[in-house]
């Protein structure tokens, strides 16, 4: 099975990346820092470098995909925190729909550790 990581070598999806390629699967890490492009090759992934918050690369990379990891990477930088992430969900809809893949899974919520409170209401 052909699946697209995004999350780069993050917390879940470097490891969700280790057991998807000792599974069999041929694994693509999307990751925006050139750096990083060594470290995903070493796990056995390949690496496409670009942004999640370009809808035209998420498309060219989700083309092939029969399946799909999404989650909204941190950016703390960004004067709209909100802003930005709808901008990548919207980018992860528009590639989805766009590139036809069938299966994804969405990493989701602000705040899942706590018994309360969280989601972006709270921001």
């Amino acid at each position: 099975m052909k699946i697209i990581i995004t999350g780069s070598t993050g917390n879940i999806s470097k490891p969700l990346t280790v057991m998807l390629v000792e599974a069999g699967h041929q694994v693509s890490v999307i990751t925006s820092n050139d750096e990083k492009t060594d470290e995903i090759k070493s796990l056995g992934a390949e690496p496409l470098v670009g942004s999640v918050e370009d809808a035209d690369f998420l498309q060219e990379a989700f083309k092939w995909a029969d399946a799909v990891y999404t989650m909204i990477p941190p950016n703390m930088a960004s004067a709209d925190w909100k802003k930005f992430i709808y901008g990548v969900g919207d980018n992860y809809v528009k590639a989805i729909k766009a590139s036809g893949v069938k299966k994804v899974i969405n990493l989701s919520a602000i705040g899942a550790h706590l018994p309360q409170g969280g989601g972006l209401s709270k921001l």
